[in-house]
């Protein structure tokens, strides 16, 4: 596949076709590594990193008042105490 890399003010850009990003399942904005090897450049995806805010956003309004049945009658196993 020829694509064209562009200027767009201090930095450049490859132009790639909508279907190459769904086909590859890269994302506009997310974040890729390039590599080079052997005068080819390798473009892979950076697993995201999950923070503490990402889990947070994701948990139920009501998380904080869940209880495991039990949890607190549970014997010590270790040095948890």
């Amino acid at each position: 596949m020829k694509v064209v890399i562009r200027a767009v003010g201090d930095s450049v850009v490859l132009d790639l076709p909508a279907d190459y990003l769904s086909r590859s399942g890269l994302l506009v904005g997310q974040t890729v590594e390039l590599e080079e090897r052997g005068g080819a450049l390798l473009i892979r995806p950076v697993a995201a990193r999950i923070t503490m805010h990402d889990i947070l956003e994701a948990a139920p309004e009501d998380a904080h008042c869940l209880r495991v049945v039990g949890w607190d009658e549970m014997p010590s196993i270790g040095r948890e105490v």
